[in-house]
């Protein structure tokens, strides 16, 4: 397949491609940065935000009921909570939460990276 152009990145579904985004974001993704967290936006539109997270850090438990978020492993493993329910994500998995839902996220290797994708509820698909 073509490289991802990262001037217009597609949004991430369950279909996404894991080695395209890899390989499109693997000189992005820091090593062993200082801090905790780390944002680097790559998509922001009025319809999509899209950022790469480097995190050593869980993220506590919150509702969202404005935007529908997403999540796409690129490196680390993590349990995320979704309204009672267990999902364990590894390298090359996405999870959408669903507005009003509380989620939080723990980390299961010392770090994460991922994709964090926001839609804004009127402009999802």
């Amino acid at each position: 397949t073509a490289p991802l152009d990262l001037q217009h990145l597609p949004i991430i579904d369950t279909g996404t491609d894991y080695m395209d985004w890899l390989d499109a974001l693997a000189h992005l993704i820091p090593k062993d940065p200082e801090d905790v967290i780390v944002f680097q936006p790559l998509t922001q539109t009025p319809a999509l935000t899209q950022s790469l997270v480097y995190t050593r850090m869980s993220i506590p438990e919150e509702t969202h009921d404005d935007l529908i978020e997403s999540f796409f492993i690129l490196e680390g493993s993590c349990r995320c909570m979704v309204d009672g329910q267990e999902y364990i994500l590894h390298p090359g998995d996405f999870l959408e939460i669903p507005l009003y839902v509380k989620h939080d996220i723990t980390l299961l290797t010392p770090h994460i990276v991922a994709v964090l994708q926001q839609q804004p509820q009127n402009t999802a698909r």
